[in-house]
């Protein structure tokens, strides 16, 4: 029991960092391994708010947004920030990405066979986490 209440102790600081994308999964983990330790409900609670949360989908995930409200002069300083790091910068010069991007703006259906192809969908994850692209 306390072994699973540390678990779920280290995923909440974990997940009030939650800023990055390398905070999140940690977070996870600990509550996976709370839930596993122990089926303690506050875990599982977490676990179902935070499963679209995992690697694949996290930055589509919205809830980033209810931890901590964010102001257009916010999301704004984060795509600023973003443009500054020189890997989203290279991801936006990339020829193919550049298409991509096109695509969605002119085809959202096309777009979806871009979605597929799991390189092109980890730029794009870390474009959406850098504040570069926004969904909506």
């Amino acid at each position: 029991m306390y072994v699973a209440k540390a678990y779920v102790r280290i995923g909440n600081a974990h997940l009030k960092k939650g800023e990055t994308e390398e905070h999140l999964p940690v977070a996870i983990d600990a509550y996976e391994g709370a839930q596993m330790e122990n089926r303690t409900k506050d875990a599982e609670r977490k676990i179902k708010a935070l499963s679209c949360a995992r690697p694949r989908s996290w930055p589509t995930s919205t809830r980033r947004r209810r931890w901590r409200p964010r102001t257009r002069a916010t999301d704004e300083e984060r795509a600023r920030h973003g443009m500054a790091d020189p890997e989203i910068q290279a991801i936006l010069r990339d020829p193919v990405m550049q298409n991509v991007l096109n695509d969605f703006q002119t085809d959202p259906m096309g777009a979806q066979r871009h979605l597929q192809n799991p390189g092109t969908m980890a730029k794009i994850e870390k474009l959406i986490a850098a504040g570069v692209l926004q969904t909506k």
